[in-house]
């Protein structure tokens, strides 16, 4: 507004968005990536997204202002937003997005991090290749899942894992999805785990079909060679049981389409075909703590009739 000389009604001056976030780190990974590489059309398209949200919020300020004037005489407000990009919605297809920043995620550079840091605030992580952050107590988690992990050189996913103390850091080699393991000192000597964190997985190797699910917190997938897996748990899809809602319904579903295919993608689910028995056994039937079958579940999955929320 500064730039606008008195009495010119005829010149605004333009307005340019700025991200609250600093995009420096998305553009300098770009400037290092050729043409052709889905890192660089991850962070660009990520960087796009984050300017024409400031452009929308600074368009967004400026209505209101001229709402404003329009109320008070002889009162003009001399700016305006620049022409919004459009090409945001002509962006890189999915896959190619989750390509790229499959490929950030596994280096360990501190551009890599930044870059992941960034996807995580302005987009929580949706294209990142994990689901939500899990956290266990050390006596909730189970002896088989902890002795497997391998000690490892943290990745940049590992920005989607906070940490307190003096923290080491594995690798489930299941999984292949970081585990942080919270060290506190121990008054007798040495030191013990505090808390384990780690990330849900989105989909299950195929290896094994789905042998049993235990309910506990988080809810574990037993595969019929005795692997113990953390249930796939997407952003956008919480996982529970115990009550009528959306979170059971997604467990129900989730659980019908693993008995079919171990490696189902856990992220789009059909809820018209939702199994009623399923879904009755994890709103209601089934508490903390239920380890059930795979022939439980599936005798379960042949009752029909309509489900009602109550």
């Amino acid at each position: 507004m500064r730039k606008w000389p008195y009495g010119d009604s005829e010149s605004p001056a333009t307005y340019e968005p700025a991200s609250s976030a600093d995009l420096r780190p998305l553009l300098q990974l770009a400037e290092k990536e050729t043409d052709s590489s889905p890192v660089r059309a991850a962070v660009l398209a990520l960087a796009l997204k984050a300017y024409n949200r400031a452009h929308d919020s600074v368009d967004s300020d400026i209505r209101a202002l001229n709402t404003l004037s329009g109320q008070l005489k002889h009162v003009f407000i001399p700016t305006q937003a620049p022409p919004r990009d459009l090409s945001v919605g002509q962006g890189p297809p999915e896959w190619l997005l989750k390509r790229g920043w499959a490929q950030i995620v596994a280096r360990r550079d501190r551009l890599a991090f930044a870059c992941a840091q960034l996807e995580l605030d302005i987009e929580d992580g949706t294209h990142l290749p994990c689901g939500e952050y899990v956290s266990l107590e050390p006596d909730k988690a189970p002896e088989k899942w902890v002795s497997r992990h391998v000690q490892d050189e943290p990745t940049a996913l590992v920005v989607g894992l906070p940490t307190v103390g003096t923290p080491k850091i594995f690798r489930d080699p299941v999984s292949g999805l970081p585990v942080v393991a919270d060290m506190y000192d121990d008054p007798e000597g040495g030191s013990r785990v505090m808390h384990y964190s780690t990330l849900a997985p989105l989909a299950l190797p195929d290896r094994s079909p789905l042998g049993e699910v235990i309910l506990e917190g988080p809810i574990w997938i037993r595969t019929e060679d005795g692997a113990l897996h953390i249930a796939p748990r997407p952003h956008i899809n919480g996982l529970n049981y115990g009550y009528d809602g959306t979170c059971p319904s997604n467990l129900a579903a989730l659980i019908d389409k693993l008995l079919d295919r171990i490696d189902a993608d856990a992220v789009d689910h059909d809820y018209r075909s939702l199994s009623v028995g399923l879904y009755e056994g994890f709103s209601g039937g089934w508490g903390r703590g239920a380890r059930l079958s795979r022939h439980r579940l599936l005798l379960a999955r042949q009752t029909t009739g309509v489900i009602e929320f109550r």
